[in-house]
């Protein structure tokens, strides 16, 4: 459960023009969607529920996400091969404070691209990925990584940014309970908004050879 929180003198009066408020909504869901596909395959499905029954002191909507799971022989909390929708929403940005999902990778990205500095990826050795860019150095969980590699999930993140580019929008924010998770402003809304569908390069691979040769056994 996380709460979604838009911004601005747009939003004085508590009211969200429906046009802004649901292609980002949809576009958060889709998001969902596609990264539970792609780390669970068809064995669990998530539904994205809205709850605007909040007291609101700007624009604020509750979000649920409720995780089914298909194969109930297989299917279970705690598997290794099963995603969990906290892990999911962690990756997408959506709790955790002080992890990085999706969301935190592409402001981070952002700030690099201002700043037009290169970046550099590199695996460390434990399955999470180091990026560096601008003076500063984050460390992205692998799961994070591929994630920004699928162009319709970046794209889906813009879209959730974009009633940022309309006048009287100022802020974006996610909130797991009073902890604030993420918040974007429209300037940071416009850069990411710029970065490519696949705002990250491939890890560089290594070269490996095949040697092939005798072996004798002593003892």
């Amino acid at each position: 459960r996380t709460t979604i929180r838009y911004d601005g003198p747009a939003l004085a009066g508590h009211e969200m023009d429906v046009q802004d408020l649901a292609p980002a909504l949809l576009a958060l869901a889709d998001i969902i969607q596609i990264a539970n596909r792609k780390f669970n395959g068809t064995e669990t499905s998530i539904k994205v529920l809205v709850n605007a029954d909040v007291e609101q002191r700007c624009f604020l909507l509750d979000l649920s996400l409720v995780q089914s799971f298909l194969d109930q022989e297989t299917g279970f909390l705690g598997s290794d091969h099963v995603k969990t929708v906290y892990d999911i929403a962690q990756w997408v940005g959506l709790i955790g404070s002080g992890s990085i999902g999706l969301f935190q990778l592409l402001k981070f990205l952002r700030g690099a691209k201002d700043a037009n500095v290169p970046l550099h990826i590199q695996a460390d050795g434990t399955g999470n990925i180091l990026v560096t860019g601008n003076g500063n150095t984050i460390v992205v969980p692998q799961q994070v990584y591929q994630l920004a590699q699928e162009p319709k999930a970046v794209e889906k993140a813009k879209a959730v940014m974009r009633p940022l580019e309309k006048e009287g929008y100022e802020t974006l924010a996610f909130l797991d309970g009073e902890s604030e998770i993420f918040e974007v402003n429209s300037v940071e809304a416009e850069g990411i908004g710029d970065l490519p569908s696949q705002p990250l390069s491939d890890l560089p691979s290594e070269s490996v050879s095949q040697i092939r040769g005798q072996v004798r056994i002593k003892s």
